[in-house]
């Protein structure tokens, strides 16, 4: 596409590379994105970006050799570091949203007709109650030795 716009425009030297490059950068933009959807952890980003540019190197090979120039290289690894920080920001962003507990979630009718279960008891209560069964216990042990 960006060679039909240059064939158009008439022009294929500066107007085209700075396409490439824009492209290029739109691109990992788009890829943090999908980053954000895809792997939903920022710890990840890096990974998924790294392998993602791997495949893309060895496909570039592929099709016409190993890229000489060095414009490329720098692109391409400017991209890799757009795509994964912009890739971890989001998710990031993603992962400190607030859990919302309020929600309506299985609210069906066999909770709606639930009996709520009763209150619990004070910590003095509970306390006491240890107390007493720990003195009953021992008075019950005393009286097995004899």
């Amino acid at each position: 596409m960006i060679f039909l716009v240059c064939i158009v425009l008439g022009s294929t030297g500066l107007l085209r590379d700075r396409m490439v490059i824009v492209s290029v950068l739109a691109n990992a933009v788009a890829g943090a994105g999908y980053l954000c959807i895809i792997v939903e952890r920022a710890k990840k980003c890096l990974d998924f970006t790294v392998t993602l540019y791997i495949v893309h190197f060895f496909g570039c090979m592929l099709h016409s050799g190993l890229p000489a120039s060095i414009e490329w290289w720098v692109l391409h690894f400017t991209s890799l570091v757009f795509m994964a920080v912009i890739g971890e920001w989001l998710c990031m962003r993603r992962e400190m949203r607030d859990i919302p507990l309020g929600s309506n979630i299985g609210r069906g009718m066999a909770t709606r007709n639930r009996v709520p279960p009763e209150p619990s008891k004070g910590l003095k209560e509970t306390l006491s109650g240890s107390l007493k069964s720990m003195a009953r216990v021992s008075g019950s042990s005393g009286s097995l030795k004899n």
